[in-house]
């Protein structure tokens, strides 16, 4: 059926038409490739191409535009074209695994199957050299990566001009059926390194079956490092990949003792998620104390996450953790300052830290109340009621930094009524923070509303 407008933009006339297709009957698979071309044109500010069009209808699967299209310009199947991803209108059909489409484009462009794209987009230094293969290995499409393989076996050890193989793309996805398919066609890409040094295994190790297979292929890369230092237990450590940790601890247990460049081990990455954290002391009970090259402790990261079974466990593993404090005087409690149930159990390790200071003369209780945390405000008044009246080197109180959030006020004002008129040392009382930050309740909560003026407006 012929129609005037898209149905999906109908004050717009349907982009098939406005480049010259008039005669051309528009159907519903047109009109979401027209859609998403006119999206794409927006973007770039400017109205979509024919080729942009075949890219849009390449990415939907629309096989009856893309052949229309390649019969106009059988060479646009290979021409690239920068939208929101890039590369060719092939490369687009084997990212999302369009097994029909494709072979239309390939027929149309032989040569497309071994192009890659020129990465002349702000993603360039990476994609450079990106082939249709790294696009189907990417989109985690097995249909696709078999019928590209069968087309150009060659281009499973394709590299970009970052280093990147199909391998390193679908292992980072977690795509097991095509990292195994990619192993089979090319053994050797698994010790294949990008420009950063990391191998697929680095890339996928938060994908235990990816791991698993790249371990079977190379066994050797465990505890290989990239050029930041970093193992692939650290990554899988971060991402929270407890089953996937559990493998490489198996094949490596040194690398829980291995330290990147800024001194994290895989426990500092993981220490937010109780199962890593549990595995890595299993391993290296000893490393609960070791800090970064900034001095803070897997206790630190796992409080400033707001993880209290991680806080828990590390707590049993090392108690004495709670009294250390990093480079800048913060200690865990200050980290996890905003986190009451973190807050209750430091607390319960080291009751004396309550009202400990940073470098910066912080207490525990300014970063709860400028989170706006009023169970861990009350929590720490409870243990330390002077903290309410300890001001750092600004003159900045709790209540100055809480001053946005009522509840917080409630419970400082109710500790220390005084410090409502309290100024900072540029003048400013908690009044001016909570006018500052729109926060009527506040505002209105105050025991006292005087008129003052600071130094800096008066």
């Amino acid at each position: 059926m012929q129609v005037a407008n898209c149905s999906c933009t109908p004050s717009a006339p349907c982009l098939w038409q406005t480049v010259g297709l008039l005669e051309m009957p528009v159907t519903e698979e047109h009109h979401h490739a027209c859609c998403a071309a006119r999206f794409e044109g927006e973007k770039s500010g400017g109205m979509p191409s024919r080729r942009a069009l075949l890219a849009a209808a390449a990415s939907l699967g629309c096989t009856a535009v893309a052949q229309f299209f390649v019969q106009l310009k059988p060479g646009a199947a290979s021409e690239e074209w920068h939208g929101e991803e890039y590369g060719s209108a092939a490369h687009w059909a084997a990212h999302q695994g369009h097994t029909e489409t494709l072979p239309v484009l390939l027929e149309a462009a032989p040569g497309a199957a071994l192009a890659a794209c020129r990465g002349n987009d702000k993603y360039g230094w990476q994609h450079e050299g990106w082939t249709l293969m790294h696009s189907a290995a990417d989109g985690g499409s097995l249909e696709a990566v078999q019928m590209l393989l069968e087309a150009a076996p060659e281009l499973a050890a394709a590299v970009t001009n970052h280093g990147f193989t199909p391998l390193h793309s679908t292992a980072c996805e977690g795509h097991a059926p095509v990292v195994q398919a990619l192993l089979h066609a090319a053994p050797g890409a698994a010790l294949a390194e990008d420009a950063n040094g990391e191998l697929p295994l680095h890339q996928g190790a938060g994908h235990v079956e990816v791991v698993q297979l790249l371990l079977a292929a190379a066994p050797g890369t465990a505890p290989a490092r990239t050029a930041d230092g970093r193992t692939a237990l650290h990554r899988a450590a971060s991402e929270g990949a407890a089953a996937a940790v559990a493998v490489l601890l198996q094949a490596a247990p040194e690398a829980a003792l291995m330290a990147d460049e800024t001194g994290h081990l895989p426990l500092h990455r993981g220490a937010g998620h109780l199962e890593v954290v549990q595995l890595l002391l299993a391993a290296a009970p000893d490393t609960a104390l070791v800090h970064t090259a900034d001095g803070r402790t897997a206790l630190h990261f796992a409080a400033s996450e707001g993880a209290p079974a991680a806080v828990q466990a590390l707590l049993l593993a090392a108690p004495e953790a709670a009294l250390v404090a990093d480079e800048t005087g913060h200690l865990p409690l200050h980290r996890g300052a905003g986190h009451v149930e973190v807050v209750r159990l430091l607390l319960a390790a080291a009751p004396d830290t309550a009202p400990a200071r940073t470098a910066h003369g912080s207490t525990a209780l300014h970063f709860a109340a400028s989170e706006g945390a009023p169970a861990a405000v009350q929590t720490l008044l409870q243990a330390a009621p002077e903290a309410a009246l300890v001001a750092v080197g600004d003159g900045m109180l709790p209540l100055h930094r809480g001053a946005g959030h009522v509840e917080v006020v409630q419970l400082l004002l109710a500790t220390a009524p005084g410090t409502a008129l309290a100024p900072t040392a540029d003048g400013r009382t908690a009044l001016h923070f909570a006018a500052l930050e729109g926060a009527p309740a506040a505002v209105k909560d105050r025991h006292e509303t005087p008129l003052i003026t600071d130094r800096f407006n008066a």
